[in-house]
């Protein structure tokens, strides 16, 4: 498979989902100008961390692997499974690694666990606690059993976040349909996180999400705020998901930031979820991007509809589409976009 990593969207995602591919599919990859559009091009740090984690658990030669790169060549091998230590080295995102892992992770021989060290809750990443609490939901509708928890927040810039996962083998996936309106009953929940910060700033974000989200007319669960001094890095986050009897797969968050008040980071992760309530979908965006390689191993058809058809979930399409390794479709003639894959026998 030969895959020009600046196509589309152009960034990391798209190393990352390729080396996915090549990893399930047994097939030898070669990625060029990888992040050719970005400053500065090349692997970094982050994507490294996937890179060498895809490679240890598939037991992959490599060729490329380097900080700047801007080609991969990756060849993989068998995968095993076992207990695994992986460190991005900064505070680079845990979850993006996870991303890249978890697909492998899913098909090896036995049960793969261990810990990663980085960035928890980093801008442009989804937090730990969006990938256990929306993404893992939906994997367990496709039959996997996976499960990851924060042993440590790591923010910007130190990192040092620790995270402990585990993946049990699977045979093949359930199909996900993930299509339906989201019911009356659907309760917006979440976790309003500060770190080596006054107690208040956890509590204020969580106050000023809950606010806009009962002032547009959804019920709010439990939304707890916590505090702890333990990270290497003073920090928040807030983390907001759909709790819902039928198959929604909704969440929103929003990294503090100095300068930033807490009461705009808490808005900032509601209005997002209010928006994607009023879409009327099954998912939220960055689900829909995050979910694409796991229903090209189901059996049979997958169907969602997403919030919005983002950048990353374009260029996988036309990856998977060059590749000839499902039927894929985007319908976005009404809304919300339907995306429906089938699998190629």
């Amino acid at each position: 498979m030969e895959i020009d990593g600046s196509y589309g969207e152009g960034g990391g995602q798209l190393l990352r989902f390729a080396l996915g591919l090549s990893a399930l599919l047994g097939e030898e990859l070669k990625v060029t100008n990888i992040r050719a559009n970005r400053t500065p091009p090349g692997i970094r740090p982050q994507h490294l961390a996937a890179v060498n984690a895809v490679a240890k658990l598939s037991n992959a030669r490599v060729a490329g692997n380097s900080i700047g790169s801007s080609s991969i060549a990756f060849s993989p091998g068998r995968i095993v499974g076992g207990e695994y230590e992986f460190d991005v080295g900064t505070a680079g995102s845990v979850t993006l690694v996870l991303q890249a892992l978890l697909p492998v992770a899913l098909f090896a021989e036995r049960a793969v666990s261990g810990r990663i060290r980085g960035g928890t809750e980093v801008r442009w990443s989804p937090t730990v606690d969006y990938f256990e609490h929306v993404f893992l939901s939906g994997l367990r509708a496709m039959g996997v059993d996976a499960s990851v928890k924060l042993l440590r927040s790591g923010y910007y810039p130190k990192g040092g976040g620790i995270v402990e996962f585990r993946v049990e083998p699977v045979s093949g996936l359930q199909p996900l349909v993930a299509s339906g309106t989201p019911s009356d009953e659907l309760k917006c929940t979440g976790i309003s996180r500060c770190a080596r910060l006054a107690s208040a700033v956890a509590e204020r974000q969580a106050s000023s999400a809950r606010a806009l989200l009962a002032n547009s007319g959804i019920s709010v669960g439990d939304l707890s705020a916590v505090s702890t001094d333990e990270p290497l890095s003073p920090g928040s986050s807030i983390t907001l998901w759909a709790s819902s009897p039928s198959s929604v797969f909704i969440g929103a968050d929003s990294i503090g930031e100095r300068g930033k008040p807490a009461e705009v980071v808490g808005s900032e992760a509601a209005r997002s979820f209010v928006d994607c309530i009023k879409a009327g979908s099954g998912t939220d965006e960055h689900f829909a991007d995050m979910i694409l390689p796991y229903m090209l191993k189901a059996r049979g058809r997958s169907t969602i509809t997403t919030s919005r058809i983002s950048k990353h979930l374009s260029t996988e399409i036309h990856v998977v589409k060059e590749l000839k390794v499902a039927e894929v479709s985007l319908d976005s003639r009404e809304l919300p976009p339907t995306l429906t894959l089938n699998p190629n026998p």
